[in-house]
C-alpha cells in the first residue's frame, strides 16, 4: 500500500529572515532599533519623509548605494575589511500615505560620509528625533512635531519626550480638568489618560510621564470632585524585540 507523502510545513517568515530594510509598522520597533543602533555605534544619521509610493525607489537606491540592505554576514565582512555600515529605517504606519525614514551611518570608512549631510545624534543640537503621529503632514520633522527625542541619560540612550511635547501634554491636562463644561472635560480626560497609558515605555518616558500623571491628580484633585473619570497611569515597559 502506497503512503501518502508527508506534507510540506510552511514556515512563517522570521524577524530575522526579513530584509533588513524593511518597513516597520509600529513606533515602539523603529524607536527600539535606532536606540539599539546608535548605541551600537550608528551615531550619523539624517532623515526625512516620502511617500509611500516612492519608497521602493528610496530603498532601492539606498541599496545599490550604501548597502542598507546587507544581511548580518556581509556586515561583519565589510567591518573585517575596514569599512563601515549603514542602516535604512522606515517607519510607514498602516494606511499612511508618507513614511519617515531615518539613514544611520557608522563611524569610519562610509561613502555616505562624503554624500549626505549628515548629523551625529550625540550633538544637542542635532539630536534623533521621533516626529509626532501625523506622518500624513507634509513635513513630519517640523518643530512643534518633534514628539521624542533619544538623549543619553545616566550613561544610558533612552527616549524621552521632547520640551514641546511636555508643554503640550500640560495644557491638554490642564484644559480637561479645569473646563467649565463637565462632560466635554470628562471625554478630553478619557483620551487623554488612554493616550498617557499607550506612550511608549522607554526609561526616559516613562519617567516624563510620571510627572504628568503627578500633575493629573493633582489638577483634579484641585479642580473636580469625587474620584477621575479615568484613573491616569505610567506606560507599561516596551517589551525587547528581535532585530535582524
Amino acid at each position: 500500500m502506497r503512503k501518502d507523502k508527508p506534507k510540506k510545513r510552511v514556515m512563517k517568515k522570521r524577524a530575522k529572515d526579513a530584509p533588513a530594510d524593511e518597513p516597520l509598522e509600529f513606533k515602539s520597533a523603529v524607536m527600539q532599533r535606532i536606540q539599539d543602533l546608535v548605541r551600537g555605534g550608528y551615531h550619523r544619521y539624517t532623515c526625512g519623509v516620502i511617500s509611500t509610493s516612492r519608497l521602493p525607489a528610496l530603498r532601492a537606491k539606498f541599496a545599490a548605494r550604501y548597502t542598507t540592505d546587507a544581511s548580518r554576514a556581509e556586515r561583519q565582512r565589510r567591518r573585517r575589511n575596514g569599512l563601515a555600515n549603514a542602516w535604512l529605517i522606515v517607519h510607514r504606519p498602516p494606511k499612511a500615505i508618507r513614511a519617515v525614514w531615518w539613514l544611520l551611518v557608522e563611524d569610519g570608512d562610509h561613502l555616505a560620509h562624503s554624500t549626505e549631510s549628515l548629523r551625529d545624534a550625540r550633538d544637542r543640537p542635532d539630536r534623533l528625533i521621533m516626529p509626532d503621529p501625523g506622518i500624513g503632514r507634509k513635513n513630519a520633522f517640523a518643530e512643534v512635531e518633534r514628539a521624542f527625542e533619544l538623549v543619553k541619560l545616566d550613561d544610558r540612550w533612552t527616549w524621552r519626550m521632547s520640551s514641546e511635547m511636555k508643554t503640550a501634554w500640560r495644557d491638554r491636562i490642564r484644559s480637561a480638568a479645569r473646563t467649565k463644561d463637565t462632560e466635554k472635560g470628562d471625554e478630553e480626560w478619557r483620551q487623554a489618560m488612554w493616550s498617557l497609558r499607550r506612550m511608549p515605555g522607554f526609561r526616559g518616558i516613562r519617567s516624563d510621564a510620571y510627572d504628568l500623571v503627578k500633575l493629573a491628580r493633582h489638577e483634579w484633585k484641585r479642580n473636580r470632585s469625587g474620584p477621575p473619570v479615568a484613573l491616569p497611569k505610567l506606560p507599561g515597559w516596551t517589551c525587547r524585540l528581535p532585530h535582524v
